[in-house]
């Protein structure tokens, strides 16, 4: 919570302004983001409470930083309701909670979405091909296997750049640096075994 607001005085590193607080009075129309909550020490709990109460938050230089031209998110994890029209019980301290205007319950992505996702990653690496008259064709059971091996339950698809650039980018960029695939070649991209095969289509 020091870091935030400054350390109080007599203490090492006082004249350093606080993060939090030096960050919106240089920028006061910004969005701060306080990611898994849950997880926050209960004094930085305790700063929130002004923040969301009366939109400003006092240093430990008795200055205060405005945060009602700001938009405060907080992450907080959920454990799984029992039914999917069920209210998440969410485990914060209901002074906090009953300061927060909305609550956005974000559910896991099913196969449609992460297929969408996949498809966004595939058509950025398409766009990257296009200035050389390059163009890519990536299969449905190679896209299917991306959607597979980038998506985990309960992280989502944070692997999944990882996957594509491990399973993709790293073969594609290797051949493109062989000269296999030369200006006005289609990429066609297959299953093979337990990854991708590229071959020109």
């Amino acid at each position: 919570a020091a870091r935030l607001v400054g350390a109080p005085p007599g203490y090492i590193g006082f004249e350093t302004p606080g993060r939090l607080t030096e960050a919106l009075r240089r920028r006061p129309y910004s969005v701060v983001l306080f990611d898994e909550i849950e997880c926050a020490h209960p004094e930085v709990v305790g700063l929130l409470l002004p923040i969301l109460d009366e939109g400003r938050l006092t240093d430990s230089r008795g200055r205060i930083a405005s945060f009602r031209s700001a938009v405060v998110v907080m992450t907080c994890g959920l454990p799984k309701a029992s039914r999917e029209d069920q209210a998440p019980e969410i485990t914060l301290p209901h002074g906090l909670i009953h300061r927060i205007d909305e609550i956005v319950v974000l559910r896991p992505l099913g196969p449609a979405e992460i297929r969408a996702v996949v498809d966004l990653h595939l058509e950025r690496i398409a766009e990257l091909l296009a200035p050389q008259n390059i163009g890519l064709d990536v299969t449905p059971t190679a896209r299917e296997l991306l959607a597979q091996r980038g998506y985990i339950e309960g992280s989502g698809v944070r692997p999944l750049p990882r996957v594509i650039r491990q399973l993709l980018e790293n073969s594609l960029s290797t051949a493109l640096l062989a000269g296999t695939f030369c200006p006005g070649d289609q990429v066609r991209v297959e299953v093979e075994g337990d990854g991708l095969r590229l071959e020109k289509g």
